[in-house]
């Protein structure tokens, strides 16, 4: 069994090395490490091609920027391996991530995919300050009524957000030509997985109760400086995009409470974003958050709420207020979960 893992690069100069090395240090040795640099403009490049002479598993492949989407595809093209595995220039993996994920399938021939744990590591000036354990608290996956019961918590624990720490099978992707779409640049993770489980013949999923993946939460900047209005027709598309995911695999009364879930934590993002962006004037602002508020999607997911759990209560409640209340909600809920995120 080969492992092809595919690692796009920019601007990673601080990161690339330690990065690399965890994945050299595997107890699993067939892996090919693909190094994707994506138009870097530090020493990124000339990392990968040091690294690449170290160790004849790493492949080296640069090309314009064209953004995260597009370097993976490329690693998707040159990848040679059974699986595939994706990983972020800036995280790192434990050294038995890739032996134990292979042994977990071993374990189980007819399941194809393999999901393990993972560590959010907090950063600030390159010093860790604090790693929080995550791990999925599911069992395996071993049917279709196994996926629509977990499917909730795959969602609420990142797992069916991210690519990172699972195995795929490349014969699924390649045989249904997954791909990711270079045209979104918020939640192209979870439509490549959408897309994946849709062709799979079996959703039977092994799950490794171990944290073997440390993804680098860093202080990427306040939330408060500018919105991205573009990210409200994003909410939309996946919004939609999951409510059909729930539709092909017969998960509507299991999938959409958290699909709305999902969508309401988007909109308060977004929401908080506009509310502070100090380009925009109060008559602006008031525009575009009473824009999303009147979406079809809006409603719909209203509708969606299982309303026994506290954090829908709270997004039907609050959605439903008069803006003047609903956007000091928006605050502090958000104040909230910044500050929960620094402990």
């Amino acid at each position: 069994m080969l492992i092809s893992i595919i690692v796009p690069v920019y601007n990673a100069q601080n990161y690339l090395p330690r990065c690399v090395q965890s994945l050299l240090a595997q107890t699993f040795s067939q892996i090919e490490i693909i190094l994707i640099d994506d138009g870097s403009t530090d020493s990124s490049l000339d990392i990968c091609r040091q690294l690449a002479s170290t160790d004849p598993r790493i492949t080296v492949y640069h090309q314009a920027n064209m953004g995260v989407s597009a370097a993976r595809n490329q690693g998707l093209l040159l990848a040679s391996g059974d699986f595939i595995m994706f990983v972020d220039s800036d995280d790192y993996v434990d050294s038995t991530i890739c032996q134990t994920l292979i042994e977990a399938l071993e374990s189980n021939p007819s399941a194809l995919t393999a999901f393990c744990g993972y560590h959010f590591v907090h950063s600030k000036n390159s010093i860790v300050t604090k790693t929080e354990q995550i791990i999925p608290k599911i069992a395996n996956i071993s049917s279709h009524k196994d996926f629509a019961k977990n499917y909730g918590s795959l969602l609420n624990n990142k797992i069916f957000l991210s690519l990172w720490a699972k195995l795929f099978s490349f014969t699924i992707i390649k045989e249904n030509n997954i791909r990711f779409d270079s045209n979104i640049h918020i939640g192209e993770d979870l439509m490549f997985l959408q897309a994946y489980y849709c062709a799979l013949p079996s959703l039977e999923t092994v799950i490794v109760n171990k944290a073997l993946y440390y993804y680098d939460v860093k202080e990427k900047g306040s939330l408060s400086s500018c919105s991205d209005l573009s990210r409200v027709e994003t909410a939309r598309m996946l919004f939609n995009e999951m409510k059909e995911f729930c539709r092909q695999l017969d998960i509507i009364s299991e999938g959409l409470p958290f699909v709305a879930l999902y969508y309401f934590r988007s909109c308060s993002v977004i929401i908080y974003q506009i509310l502070n962006d100090y380009r925009l004037t109060k008559k602006e602002t008031h525009f575009h958050i009473r824009h999303l508020l009147n979406f079809p999607e809006t409603h719909q997911a209203l509708n969606y709420l299982n309303i026994r759990m506290p954090e829908a209560f709270y997004y039907a409640l609050s959605f439903r207020l008069p803006l003047q209340y609903l956007k000091p909600l928006i605050r502090f809920r958000q104040w909230v979960i910044r500050k929960s995120r620094k402990l």
